[in-house]
């Protein structure tokens, strides 16, 4: 998948369940295709798109991903993976919590709609874009 199409899905899908289910209609599979595909139980994988369960464990995370035919390590790969641990909960195992805990107070600030300086913001996108290159 090229870039400017997987910027539009991140704009299209905001949450792990949405997104597995884009791309499996995308790969043109029923659920049971991608069950039988990533050895899981078509039921399992229903909860998750409904949002009903978090995305599983990251092995099964990536049998999902290799069913769907996603490249390992590729821009689409990585925000599949990273938007399943965000569904666990977790923080997408390539960001450290001493690089986040640096740069979370621009970030509330922000969610907070008080407007930090230009140069936090710059700080932040920089701290967020290394911890995110593969």
């Amino acid at each position: 998948m090229l870039g400017n199409e997987v910027r539009e899905m991140n704009e299209e899908v905001k949450v792990f369940g949405e997104l597995l289910k884009s791309l499996r209609r995308r790969a043109g599979m029923s659920l049971r295709d991608l069950a039988r595909k990533a050895a899981d139980d078509p039921a399992n994988i229903s909860r998750i798109e409904r949002r009903l369960r978090p995305a599983p464990g990251e092995d099964v995370t990536e049998r999902f991903a290799k069913a769907l035919g996603l490249t390992p390590q590729s821009e689409e790969w990585v925000q599949f993976m990273d938007m399943a641990a965000l569904s666990r909960r977790e923080l997408p195992r390539d960001i450290t919590e001493e690089e986040l805990i640096g740069e979370l107070p621009v970030f509330l600030r922000t969610l907070r709609g008080k407007r930090p300086a230009e140069e936090e913001l710059l700080n932040l996108k920089d701290t967020i874009f290394k911890a995110l290159k593969p």
